[in-house]
């Protein structure tokens, strides 16, 4: 089995950290990373935006496209790191995750429709972040039932679209998938 190791894995993690700030060139590090993840899918990497990043954040991305070149065939999930790219695919590209792209559909006012097709806890995140609590699934039916069923990912949707869910009381409950 392929791992990261080294200034391979610090490069990687300090990207990744980056790609989720607000930070002036974490959107050019997240279209780095996705690029990695699925080009075709998340779009490509611009190699001139190298020439709009500091010095130490460049340096990182050679050390990950070295990792990249010596484990062909190798994507993050393989080596630990999915649930990390999935809330960048989350924060920088919403309509390719099935819950923001329902979230999105229903608060645009189109057929929601694509919440039949999502997992228990997937339609729990969506019902919860669009305030449809009658779309909730049995035995879900409750706000809390249904926030209990949640990972981390999938409250941290909800709590930026349900003010409600937006504070320490819902956020700090133990995750319980």
């Amino acid at each position: 089995m392929v791992s990261i190791e080294g200034e391979q894995k610090a490069a990687l993690d300090r990207l990744i950290a980056i790609a989720g700030t607000d930070a002036g060139q974490s959107r050019k590090v997240a279209a780095f990373l996705l690029s990695w993840w699925n080009a075709e899918e998340c779009g490509g990497f611009d190699l001139t935006d190298l020439w709009a990043v500091d010095a130490e954040i460049k340096a990182d991305i050679v050390q990950v496209i070295s990792f990249i070149l010596q484990n062909h065939g190798i994507y993050p999930d393989a080596i630990g790191y999915k649930s990390h790219f999935q809330a960048m695919i989350s924060e920088w590209r919403p309509r390719l995750d099935p819950v923001q792209r329902a979230i999105l559909e229903i608060r645009n006012g189109k057929d929601a429709s694509l919440i039949e097709v999502l997992s228990t806890s997937e339609q729990c995140a969506v019902a919860l972040a669009t305030k449809c609590y009658d779309r909730l699934p049995k035995p879900y039916d409750t706000d809390s039932l249904a926030w209990d069923r949640l990972d981390r990912r999938q409250r941290s949707i909800v709590a930026k679209y349900n003010e409600r869910f937006a504070n320490d009381d819902w956020l700090q409950r133990p995750v319980h998938y």
